[in-house]
């Protein structure tokens, strides 16, 4: 991010200077070339969003732990009674993160075609990330096996389940063909209304890491630990539409501010999933991985986990060649009201 900012400048200080060089000769040209018909911008701001699909991933993580993890302790807690004891310690910054911001940047070339009527190209940059972490540990105390009997592993002292290198993330280019319309212009200030329209090229990558360890009394422990790492990518759509409000500083200068509506959807995306798992325990070298890779089409599946005392509905992200749900494609929607300030400079 800070390479692109730094990118950014520079071409706005290198478009400065050739702007002061021939400012002189500008002057005396008319028609098409004529001073001032040109203008050079850049802006950057925030932009609020809600990609289902994308937000559906760590939505997932949170039922699945609260209906495959805690529930079964609430359960048998409901069967055995007093028999049967937990506490739940949890971490105090806890949170399985969704994407709700991004900051886009963007430079635009702007001709202005008549007093009233502008045309431009632009190139936008949006990114974000959320960074998810969760930690439970679970105590657990039962009576003596002796006196009722063995269930299972329930003699655990303590289970510590912890997420963490945890996130989701999204990136976009686009480029756009815009059309703006003065409708007031006073001294100083003037105000328009815009509307642009171009294609977008869009990423995600997703980042798990989760290590579920049991405890026993005499210290020994074993555990699971998984690693995956998602990718996709794809092409769509961006249209924007809004207001905007300029204030000049000079007669070649100017600062704005702009606030609309911006329509950016990916309806498919290709890419790949990598799952690494492994098992541990305190007697044994940790093992190498396993892993299990694979490629094609991004889904977002519905499923039900069923369990003995209930079951749950979840979203599950999928990249297969043979979906079983094939109607219900991965769809990277970036849509969102969009808020953005920059400066401008006529050549």
């Amino acid at each position: 991010m800070g390479r692109k900012i730094a990118l950014l400048a520079v071409s706005v200080t290198v478009m400065f200077f050739i702007s002061l060089k021939s400012q002189n000769a500008s002057s005396k040209k008319t028609g098409f070339f004529a001073a001032g018909n040109w203008q050079f911008e850049i802006q950057g701001g925030w932009s609020a969003i809600n990609p289902r699909c994308l937000n559906s991933i760590p939505q997932y993580y949170k039922d699945t732990v609260y209906f495959q993890v805690l529930r079964s302790y609430i359960y048998k807690r409901q069967i055995y009674g007093s028999l049967y004891n937990y506490t739940f310690s949890f971490d105090s910054n806890n949170d399985f993160r969704k994407l709700k911001n991004v900051f886009p940047l963007g430079i635009t070339i702007r001709y202005q075609v008549s007093r009233r009527l502008g045309v431009s190209l632009g190139l936008s940059y949006m990114s974000g990330q959320a960074k998810s972490f969760y930690h439970v540990s679970i105590d657990t105390k039962t009576i003596p096996p002796d006196s009722y009997g063995t269930w299972g592993n329930d003699d655990i002292d303590v289970r510590d389940l912890t997420y963490d290198d945890t996130s989701i993330s999204m990136k976009s280019w686009i480029p756009t063909a815009g059309i703006h319309f003065d409708i007031l212009s006073r001294s100083i200030f003037h105000s328009e209304l815009f509307a642009t329209a171009g294609p977008v090229f869009g990423s995600f990558k997703h980042r798990y890491h989760k290590f579920d360890k049991y405890t026993f009394p005499d210290g020994f422990w074993f555990g699971s630990e998984y690693r995956d790492s998602y990718k996709g990518r794809g092409v769509g759509i961006a249209l924007s539409c809004g207001g905007r409000l300029g204030f000049e500083l000079t007669s070649r200068f100017e600062i704005f501010a702009m606030a609309g509506y911006e329509l950016i959807s990916v309806p498919k995306l290709s890419g790949s999933a990598e799952k690494n798992r492994r098992y541990l325990d305190v007697e044994s070298e940790p093992p190498q991985f396993t892993r299990n890779e694979s490629e094609g089409t991004w889904y977002l599946e519905s499923v039900w986990l069923f369990r003995t005392w209930g079951r749950q509905r979840v979203d599950l992200p999928n990249v297969t060649t043979h979906p079983s749900q094939p109607e219900n494609k991965f769809h990277l929607n970036l849509s969102g009201f969009l808020l953005q300030a920059g400066i401008a400079f006529r050549l």
